[in-house]
């Protein structure tokens, strides 16, 4: 299965970007997260409780920056792999475009 979807928010892309790199603000805006952390070699480990119907999906999510332009640039740019698994309810895998 293959989900599109795009979001615009509305300020300016360097401060968006700024708010990207902070890694409390970015904890705070992501609903149900419950730890968001740094790892070695530019991984980021999030967990997170999912509400799925009557039931809580307790995902592992773990990210990679796979392509980057930085801030500098005229559109700054970030691809992000991730792979996501939660016990006994699956796992999956996606690529996000900032």
């Amino acid at each position: 299965m293959e989900l599109n979807d795009a979001l615009r928010v509305p300020l300016a892309p360097s401060e968006v970007w700024d708010a990207l790199q902070d890694l409390t603000l970015l904890r705070a805006s992501l609903d149900n997260c419950e730890s968001l952390r740094e790892l070695q070699g530019g991984e980021y480990l999030l967990v997170m409780t999912v509400p799925l119907g009557p039931l809580r999906a307790h995902y592992q999510i773990r990210v990679h920056v796979a392509s980057e332009e930085g801030a500098n640039s005229d559109k700054p740019h970030r691809t992000l792999n991730f792979r996501a698994r939660a016990e006994g309810v699956g796992s999956l895998r996606g690529q996000i475009d900032v």
